[in-house]
């Protein structure tokens, strides 16, 4: 790997040679010497230890990034993997089901950080299969409690991210918010 060198390092080194093959040559800022055969030849080739710097990136698989690591993917026939959606588990809690609740497909439940996420298949809460949804909630108890839902139902829901990319990528309990009517809380 090349030693990307910087103007005063260069100016250092010629300064060393100018004094071994030269000792008379006046090196001191201002100098003839020092301007027209010292600072301005280093200057030019700090700048092509620049641009060999950028390239030497661009060619490294651990530290190139965003298109350049496409472009360097595409020299050896390969292509990232476009981005994708999240997806996951979303609970919705009632704290009552008094008559049939629909919760439908494309209905949003919203993050903690603004992402929304659509529910992926719709279902309809039933009021007959209320000891199905105690159930459920039971299972989730601890999580329920840790951020305070006291709700008595829920149902599981898939539920994946309306923009792709990591923005969708999520802890557990950042959903927090929706708007589906009969639906008390929500959280993953």
């Amino acid at each position: 790997m090349v030693t990307i060198r910087s103007s005063n390092e260069i100016i250092l080194s010629l300064i060393d040679y100018f004094r071994l093959n030269q000792p008379n040559l006046d090196t001191k800022p201002g100098a003839v010497a020092r301007d027209l055969a010292i600072d301005a030849p280093a200057n030019q080739i700090a700048l092509l230890y620049d641009e060999l710097s950028k390239v030497s990136t661009q060619q490294s698989l651990r530290l190139v990034v965003g298109s350049d690591l496409d472009k360097l993917a595409r020299n050896f026939g390969l292509s990232r993997k476009t981005a994708t959606p999240s997806a996951g588990i979303a609970i919705l809690t009632f704290s009552s089901i008094v008559g049939v609740t629909n919760v439908n497909k494309g209905d949003v439940v919203i993050a903690n950080n603004g992402v929304s996420f659509a529910v992926l298949t719709g279902i309809a809460v039933n009021p007959a299969q209320t000891n199905f949804y105690r159930s459920i909630a039971t299972k989730y108890s601890a999580n329920f409690a840790f951020v305070g839902i006291t709700d008595q139902y829920a149902v599981e829901v898939s539920v994946q991210a309306t923009t792709s990319g990591t923005i969708g990528n999520i802890g557990q309990y950042s959903i927090n918010r929706t708007s589906i009517v009969g639906v008390s809380n929500v959280l993953t």
